[in-house]
């Protein structure tokens, strides 16, 4: 099976330092347990020619396959659905997330 990805573009609020950022994903959210079949990453833009792009990361989900990803983001239903079920919560992680 192949892979799939999720990504998500996001730049940090005014007025969050992005050296704190930085610490909660090394620090804080590596400890979080991830649901199994998903592997999560954090990339950074620090620098282009306009400027434009400072402050902004990109989130990037990976998945074993795209069963794997259908069972936790179906098309039919709420996103975190089954985030929350069986052992297998995200849920620190996106309560966490929201003052970013």
């Amino acid at each position: 099976m192949a892979k799939v990805v999720r990504i998500f573009e996001f730049t940090l609020n005014c007025d969050v330092q992005a050296e704190e950022f930085e610490r909660f994903v090394t620090e804080e959210l590596t400890k979080t347990p991830f649901a199994s079949g998903i592997q999560i990453r954090f990339l950074k833009c620090d620098r282009d020619s306009q400027g434009e792009f400072s402050r902004m990361y990109i989130n990037e989900l990976e998945f074993e396959s795209a069963e794997v990803r259908d069972s936790y983001f179906p098309m039919d239903s709420k996103a975190q659905k089954n985030l929350i079920s069986g052992g297998q919560n995200m849920a620190p992680y996106g309560t966490s997330f929201i003052r970013w």
